[in-house]
This record gives C-alpha cells, structure tokens and sequence, in this order.
C-alpha cells in the first residue's frame, strides 16, 4: 500500500480498521511493528500489521451422580471423542476444570460433535 505524497517531517500514525466479524471467532488485538514515525526525504518505511483471528472453543459440562440417591460420584474417568482426538478426563485431576466432587467441566475443545465414554 502506498500513501499520498506527505510533507517533510510530517508525523504519520495508522490504525487499524476494526475488521468484519466472523461468526465463531475473535480477533486478537492488532499490532503494528512501528507507528508514529517521520517522513523523511526519499526514504520508505515498512510496517507490519499483524491481528490474528481465532477460533473460538467449547466447553463440555456433565455430573456422574449414583442412579438411586442422586449422589455424586467421585473418581471416574472419561474419554471424549471428538474431530480434533481424544481427550481424557478424570474428576478432580486431569482435564477436569471443575472442583466439584462428580461434576466434570472440559475446557478448550474444538469445533465439532463430542462423543463421551466412560473407562
């Protein structure tokens, strides 16, 4: 891209435009590699914009609670299947983001249907 002819010692600050949204994705805050710079007599600048656009990501929540009394049950371990793999969850350990005795909470998985399976 290239600017308009600007006078000597003239100032120049760039912004960037806020981008069209994307359903399903966030755009990360735009950098640039300079700004706030001179123009100079036959000189070039070079700048790099850089704004990252990601994916946003699921979350899976579920209980194990006994059939009779409605309890939650402590310990059990899954495997959730899904397009990105297999992740394994345990409660209260690995993969498990909730606290919760029996409550299980996956965090960061990609897009696509999950399959759970309990091990």
């Amino acid at each position: 891209m290239q600017s308009p002819v600007l006078p000597l010692g003239a100032t120049v600050h760039l912004e960037e435009v806020t981008p069209t949204p994307i359903p399903g994705t966030n755009w990360a805050t735009p950098t640039l590699s300079r700004n706030d710079f001179q123009v100079t007599a036959g000189g070039t600048i070079n700048v790099i914009l850089t704004n990252t656009l990601a994916r946003e990501t699921g979350v899976v929540t579920w209980e194990k609670t006994d059939a009779v009394g409605g309890a939650a049950l402590a310990g059990s371990v899954w495997e959730l299947v899904g397009p990105a793999g297999t992740v394994s969850v345990t409660d209260n350990a690995a993969g498990d983001a909730d606290p919760a005795v029996g409550a299980f909470q996956v965090v960061g998985l990609g897009w696509g249907g999950i399959t759970p399976s309990r091990r």
